[in-house]
């Protein structure tokens, strides 16, 4: 009897956990439902884009990234979710159109806290069997973000400085990661990261430090990079751009090859005569024409 009793207590308490998730996720999604209204009261308020920002938009995104470390995986989810789709809204992406800087506040008021509220300890130690896998999805989000907004913002000046900023994220989650899972999952959003760079022209070899911006203003963050990316993962650069592949060294041993294999050819195309002697002897020796030139 007593042992039924205390099964039955655990099964009305899973209950009423599980409603009170459910009822978490609802709210969750009201939330999110929210920035749909903001392009209005934006318009009734005659709100600069900056200003609607930190009065409208930051309020809904702040309060989703808030409950992306709830001890529940199950609200972690759904927050993470939420605030996703609430971060590449259009509505967003149009009020930020002619303003950049509203990017950066999403990064510094939004993302980074998340990131960084995730690697504490005691977060950690609220689920850690499912935490790793929370911050995975929040490092790819954050990966996502930079890549949807990139183009907009090659040219912008902030650009160095967010970029340095993302990759000491990155690096921190590489040396937290208490799973392969974690660890994989970053470093495969931090490559995509690069070689997506890499075709938008914002990641080239340069021939000298002191070029950070390329020619038509867009920043050239090479240096930067590896600068950053050499401390926690030094094999990468080679990985991804192999130095026989590219780069003035790769460039020169090319054309050295070249004309080791221009030289052979010469050799190769000039005639010799070969002329049998006694005791099975062969004496090579240039043709006439040859003997008399020289």
């Amino acid at each position: 009897p007593k042992v039924g009793r205390r099964e039955k207590g655990v099964a009305v308490k899973s209950q009423a956990v599980q409603a009170a998730i459910d009822r978490a996720c609802k709210a969750l999604e009201q939330l999110c439902r929210l920035h749909l209204r903001i392009p209005a009261l934006v318009q009734q308020s005659g709100m600069r884009p900056n200003r609607a920002f930190f009065e409208f938009w930051l309020p809904i995104l702040s309060g989703l990234s808030q409950q992306c470390y709830h001890p529940s995986r199950e609200v972690r989810q759904s927050a993470l979710t939420y605030l996703q789709r609430t971060l590449l809204s259009p509505h967003l992406e149009t009020a930020s159109a002619n303003s950049p800087d509203i990017w950066v506040d999403c990064f510094e008021n939004v993302l980074f806290p998340l990131l960084d509220e995730l690697l504490k300890p005691e977060v950690f130690a609220l689920d850690p069997a499912g935490m790793d896998e929370t911050r995975m999805r929040a490092c790819a989000l954050l990966c996502k973000i930079f890549l949807q907004v990139l183009p907009r913002v090659v040219r912008w000046k902030e650009l160095p400085r967010l970029w340095e900023r993302i990759l000491e994220v990155a690096g921190a989650y590489l040396l937290a990661s208490e799973t392969e899972y974690l660890y994989e999952g970053v470093q495969e959003s931090l490559k995509n990261m690069i070689l997506v760079m890499t075709t938008q022209g914002v990641l080239q070899p340069q021939p000298s430090s002191s070029t950070p911006v390329s020619a038509g203003g867009v920043h050239n963050l090479w240096d930067v990079t590896w600068q950053k990316i050499d401390t926690f993962l030094p094999g990468l650069r080679d990985e991804l751009f192999p130095p026989d592949e590219g780069g003035e060294e790769g460039e020169g041993q090319k054309e050295q090859e070249k004309e080791e294999v221009g030289k052979e050819e010469e050799v190769r195309s000039v005639p010799v005569l070969e002329t049998p002697v006694e005791g099975g002897s062969i004496i090579s020796q240039l043709p006439a024409e040859e003997e008399e030139t020289t």
